[in-house]
C-alpha cells in the first residue's frame, strides 16, 4: 500500500505496535473511489463530519510545508474541502450513547456535513457514513467517546524582555516585534486523573488588527501564533527529528502522562512574541484532553512533516480509526485561560 493515500487531513493533531492497524492492499482506482471520512467530535460544539475522495497527500495539501503548517493553526470551521474531492452524496449518521439518532445536513458553504448535536462530556459516538459508488452501497464506520475537560491552572505568568537578537531593519522585525520584542513566561500546573490520559496544548498568542488594511495585506493567521516554546520533557519526542513551521527539533505539543499519572505536574511554557501591531494582545493557553485515536493521528501528522515525502525516505502510515475506510475520527474537550498582555 503506498503510504501516500489519505487526504482531506483535519487541522490543524501512529508508531505503536499496540495501535497499529494492517490495512489491504488497494490498486490506484480503488484508493481514490475510498470514503475519507474526518470529524473531530468537540465538547459543546457542533458536530460536524467531512467527506471526500482519497487522494495522495503529496499532491494535495502537503506540496509545501507553509501550506500545511497555515491549515493545521487555522480554527477548522472556517476550512472547506476543495470541490473536486468533495463527497456531497453521502448520508451521514451517528448514534449517541446507543440511544439518540443523530442525521446530518450537508452544507455548501462548508462543504461539510453540518448537525444540530453539540457532544458532552462521557458521550460515546458511533459514526456511519454510507455512499453509493457505481451501484455498489459502501459504509464507513467509527466510534470514539468523548473525554471530560482537563484542569490547568497558572501559577504565574509575567512578561519577559527577549533574550536573543533580532535584526532592526529587517522585514520580519518591522512586520513581528515591538522594539524590545517581549514574550509571556508562564507557570502551569495540570491535574490529571488515574488512567492513561492523552493532551494537546496549545500556547496561542492572539492580537486583534489596528485596521483592516493589516488583514488584507498579511492575512488573517498573521495576527496569530501558535508556536510556544518549553524545556520540559513531556514536551520533548525523540522521533521528531527535525524542525518545522517554528516548531524546533524533538519538540511536540502532543503527550500522554506517564511521567505524572494521576499526579499534579508544574510545567514552565514561553508564548510566541509580543506584535508590534496589534492591540488587545493576548495569549491563550489551552489544554484538551484528546481522545487516544486523536492522539495517534496528530503524532503521525507531525512526524509526516517533517519527513522528505520521497521514494526513498521511510514510510509514515498516517493513523486511521475508520472502518472501511480512510481518515479519523477524534474527540477532544478543552480549558482555556485568557493572560492579556499589559
Amino acid at each position: 500500500m503506498s503510504r501516500f493515500y489519505y487526504s482531506i487531513l483535519l487541522l490543524v493533531v501512529l508508531l505503536s505496535a499496540s495501535c497499529e492497524q494492517t490495512l489491504p492492499y488497494l490498486d490506484e482506482v480503488q484508493q481514490e473511489n475510498s470514503l475519507v471520512v474526518n470529524a473531530v467530535a468537540v465538547a459543546d460544539t457542533l458536530f460536524t463530519v467531512t467527506v471526500s475522495k482519497a487522494r495522495r497527500l503529496d499532491g494535495v495539501f502537503f506540496s509545501g510545508k507553509t501550506d500545511f503548517w497555515e491549515r493545521e493553526a487555522a480554527d477548522t470551521s472556517s476550512y472547506r474541502i476543495p470541490l473536486d474531492f468533495v463527497c456531497d452524496d453521502a448520508t451521514v449518521k451517528a448514534v449517541i450513547n446507543e440511544s439518540r439518532q443523530v442525521s446530518f445536513w450537508y452544507d455548501e458553504v462548508s462543504r461539510s456535513y453540518r448537525s444540530d448535536y453539540s457532544p458532552r462530556e462521557g458521550d460515546r459516538i458511533r459514526l456511519s457514513v454510507t455512499r453509493i459508488v457505481e451501484s455498489a452501497t459502501e459504509t464507513a464506520r467509527s466510534e470514539v467517546v468523548v473525554p471530560s475537560k482537563p484542569q490547568i491552572e497558572i501559577l504565574e505568568h509575567s512578561e519577559e524582555a527577549f533574550p536573543g537578537e533580532y535584526e532592526e531593519s529587517g522585514d520580519y522585525a518591522d512586520i513581528i516585534f515591538e522594539r524590545p520584542p517581549t514574550y509571556m513566561s508562564l507557570t502551569c500546573r495540570i491535574n490529571d486523573p488515574l488512567g492513561k490520559n492523552y493532551y494537546r496544548l496549545l500556547v496561542r498568542l492572539v492580537a486583534d488588527p489596528k485596521d483592516a488594511g493589516i488583514i488584507e495585506k498579511y492575512d488573517r493567521g498573521v495576527l496569530v501564533a501558535d508556536v510556544f516554546h518549553s524545556d520540559d520533557p513531556i514536551f520533548t519526542d525523540n522521533r521528531l527529528s527535525g524542525s518545522y513551521g517554528g516548531w524546533p527539533s524533538y519538540f511536540s505539543n502532543v503527550f500522554d502522562d506517564h511521567l505524572f499519572d494521576g499526579k499534579s505536574y508544574t510545567f514552565h511554557v514561553s508564548s510566541a512574541l509580543k506584535r508590534m501591531y496589534g492591540v488587545n494582545q493576548r495569549v491563550y493557553v489551552e489544554l484538551q484532553e484528546i481522545s487516544r485515536d486523536f492522539y495517534f493521528y496528530l503524532k503521525s501528522i507531525q512526524s509526516y512533516r517533517i519527513s522528505d515525502h520521497d521514494d526513498y525516505s521511510e514510510s509514515i502510515q498516517i493513523h486511521n480509526n475508520i472502518e472501511n475506510g480512510w481518515g479519523i475520527l477524534g474527540s477532544l474537550a478543552g480549558s482555556r485561560i485568557v493572560v492579556p498582555f499589559k
